[in-house]
């Protein structure tokens, strides 16, 4: 997916989302039977290793917690109204 073209929240959602992925590949391939190494791995993805154990090691904060409820109540209206609700309504 080309994201250059896009509005830069867009942009910014979407770079930090593929970060997220490559962090969970990483530790995924690590964490296999094969035991991966993360700095080969890390220099492949373009990441550096400080990044990648920063994300291992971190808590979720106050904010993403709460994001994290709203979604599920989010999911949860909608599938007991089988998506019947619009965008604004949900919001």
């Amino acid at each position: 997916m080309v994201i250059d073209g896009l509005v830069k929240a867009k942009r910014a959602y979407y770079t930090r989302y593929n970060r997220i992925v490559d962090y969970e590949l990483i530790m995924e391939l690590h964490d296999s039977e094969e035991k991966w190494d993360i700095s080969f791995m890390c220099k492949h993805l373009d990441i550096s290793r400080a990044a990648y154990y920063k994300w291992l090691n971190s808590n979720p904060s106050k904010h993403q917690l709460e994001d994290e409820k709203i979604l599920f109540q989010i999911q949860k209206i909608s599938e007991s109204n089988n998506s019947l609700f619009g965008a604004m309504n949900m919001y």
